[in-house]
């Protein structure tokens, strides 16, 4: 333990700030210094060290194990090798470590045991098995197991189609990579089912596009109902033009009123603004709104 209001040496080497800004812990790992600078709670603290000085990927080899995981865990990866060239597991790690800070979190497994083959039902020599919580609770990769397309399928499978917006998502959504999001203001649906404004039709519409879409578009429902659905409403309408839909990428495109919208409307709604069109007039965005998503 180190004072920073003693050691300015120490404090510049590490980029550490003033002794006002709270503690920092600095974690060196394989000669690497890792500065922690996020949540300064003790438990948070205590669990992102673990986590460093833990194993990122570890093994399993019963299907127990496993499935004891995969209970605990919102989303648990497994990557599958078997007497395949070592460029795919080391591909595999090195992606886990990359994504070991990431949200959504992740944890890891690795196994070349034939019970765990067996048991997810893999019958190649090399897959990586996703097991997750939401969106049919499983996805698959058996082929392209380099380390860019095993990035690029976990980005986009651990990722819901749809993400409800609330207090705990909305860092994530803030933060995510994927720049263009399509949002649906809209009560909650208990209400609105009985209100109708055609928002349940719109809701289903609104998770059936979004399939279409994994990895490149995110969709995010709001309620606005909710402090935080409203909070987000004011930057892009009001209350009296839910449900409404809001498409934020290269440029902004609102339709309010959308009532009643199936799966191929939104689809062209979308296309329509990846195309610039601006028919009708309506849909273009207030002046006055910031729509700073």
């Amino acid at each position: 333990m180190a004072s920073a209001e003693v050691d300015d040496g120490l404090r510049s080497r590490y980029r550490i700030g003033a002794a006002a800004d709270g503690a920092t812990v600095v974690l060196f790992r394989d000669g690497q210094a890792v500065r922690y600078d996020r949540d300064p709670r003790a438990a948070d603290m205590a669990a992102w060290i673990r986590r460093k000085t833990g194993t990122t990927v570890a093994a399993v080899t019963d299907a127990r194990t496993l499935e004891r995981v995969a209970g605990q865990e919102v989303i648990v990866a497994v990557g599958l090798f078997k007497g395949v060239d070592q460029s795919e597991p080391l591909g595999y790690l090195r992606v886990a470590e990359e994504m070991e800070e990431e949200e959504p979190r992740i944890r890891f497994l690795v196994s070349d045991n034939a019970r765990i083959f067996s048991h997810l039902g893999i019958h190649v020599r090399s897959a990586i098995v996703l097991l997750k919580k939401f969106d049919g609770g499983r996805a698959e990769l058996t082929r392209d197991l380099t380390e860019a397309g095993i990035r690029e399928f976990l980005r986009a499978e651990t990722v819901a189609c749809l993400v409800p917006y609330t207090r705990a998502t909305s860092s994530f959504v803030r933060n995510h990579e994927i720049a263009d999001r399509v949002l649906l203001f809209v009560r909650l649906m208990s209400r609105s089912s009985s209100s109708g404004d055609g928002s349940v039709e719109t809701v289903e519409g609104f998770a059936e596009a979004s399939k279409l879409h994994r990895g490149k578009v995110l969709f995010v429902i709001f309620d606005v109902d909710e402090v935080e659905g409203r909070k987000e409403l004011e930057q892009f309408g009001s209350a009296d033009e839910c449900p409404l839909l809001v498409f934020v990428g290269p440029r902004v495109r609102r339709m309010p009123d959308a009532q009643s919208l199936n799966k191929d409307q939104i689809e062209t709604f979308i296309r329509e603004t990846y195309e610039n069109k601006k028919d009708p007039e309506e849909y273009d965005v207030p002046k006055h709104l910031k729509t700073e998503l």
